[in-house]
């Protein structure tokens, strides 16, 4: 990797890097990659670019580490002169992007590299609004849902929330004026994306036929914008999806994954700690109270390892925390013995046997 690095740098000093250069590239599962970044209006002043003339160039503002862009040696601060065999000089931003789209799978670029104190005297700050273009084909595999409302009384207030869950698991609770704000914000970042319909604000109150439509509407928009992974993981995404510490009361349902393999949900309030959620999840499963002591709840850390829960630690944060795993549930229930004789004495209790014989018997497979 050092070879590599301090070739990379050697060839970046040679003269023939800052000349055009043809770079071909094909889209894989998560885009070409980069990022382009430009102005919106046609033509522009000339200026000069290593020793040559140029009208304004749409310029590369990120690259995805390892995607196609990086393996083919584009760089931030590469400026484009064609695509697909076009000539882009002085160009729109819009102009370009369509180009780029307009290739599918394939895309042909003219670049030319600056050397970095270039870059820095060309590109405007952060602060400046300039168009990006985004890959919008890289998506996560998310399973959005909104199953229901709940009412809420603060004071004089009264108002629904929406209950959102993520590959089954409720995540947080948000009102349609936070969903209003969402999509005004994303809106602004993200202006060449082509967003679902948002469902309009009504004066009056909504019957509960017309506040059904609207969850069902909102559950579509969110399930949209949210699998597309340049929105999922902007900041206004975020800030929307944290959990909601406002509503710590509020019951949700955990998943808890048994010795067995097999999933048994449990209903908790969302504030409860180790102790409390596995005291619950105990008595769903019916085991004696007098054994409880002896099994603890786990996170699961990918096929390999767990980790225990300590006392003070939030499962239902954990649980949210990992809601894009690949894995059903993030939580599991575990033995918390190691001498025989104490094994031994649980064997009069058949859910406690069943538990420590499934435990034993169960076997990684990676």
């Amino acid at each position: 990797m050092a070879d590599d690095a301090g070739e990379s740098a050697r060839k970046r000093k040679e003269p023939e890097f800052y000349k055009p250069r043809l770079v071909q590239l094909r889209k894989s599962e998560r885009g070409f990659g980069f990022n382009v970044r430009g102005q919106i209006s046609e033509g522009g002043q000339l200026r000069p670019i290593n020793g040559e003339l140029y009208a304004p160039l749409q310029h590369i503002s990120a690259v995805l580490p390892d995607g196609p862009a990086d393996m083919a040696g584009l760089v931030t601060g590469d400026r484009i002169l064609q695509v697909n065999d076009e000539n882009v000089e002085g160009a729109t931003h819009k102009h370009v992007v369509e180009l780029i789209r307009c290739g599918g799978n394939k895309l042909s670029l003219v670049v030319l590299s600056l050397p970095p104190s270039e870059v820095r005297k060309l590109d405007p700050p952060e602060g400046d609004q300039l168009p990006e273009y985004f890959d919008y084909s890289d998506k996560k595999q998310l399973f959005v849902t909104i199953p229901e409302t709940r009412q809420i009384e603060n004071g004089r207030e009264k108002y629904a929330v929406f209950n959102i869950y993520i590959n089954e698991r409720h995540h947080c609770s948000r009102r349609y004026k936070e969903f209003a704000n969402l999509h005004n914000e994303l809106r602004k970042q993200f202006q060449d994306y082509e967003f679902p319909k948002f469902p309009g604000k009504w004066p009056f109150q909504l019957s509960e036929q017309q506040l059904d439509s609207r969850r069902k509407a909102l559950e579509l928009y969110l399930e949209q914008v949210a699998s597309v992974r340049i929105i999922h993981d902007s900041e206004p995404m975020k800030e929307f999806l944290k959990s909601s510490e406002e509503v710590n009361n509020l019951e949700v349902e955990l998943r808890i994954v048994l010795p067995d393999q097999t999933e048994r949900p449990v209903k908790v309030e969302k504030s409860y700690q180790t102790q409390d959620v596995c005291k619950a999840f105990l008595g769903k499963i019916g085991l004696d109270e007098s054994y409880a002591k002896y099994f603890a709840l786990f996170e699961i850390v990918g096929k390999a390892f767990e980790r225990k829960l300590t006392d003070t630690e939030f499962p239902h944060t954990i649980y949210i925390r990992n809601y894009s795993s690949e894995l059903p549930s993030c939580l599991a229930l575990r033995k918390w013995v190691f001498t025989l004789p104490r094994e031994i004495k649980m064997d009069s209790d058949e859910i406690a046997f069943n538990l420590l014989y499934d435990q034993v018997n169960y076997v990684v497979v990676f």
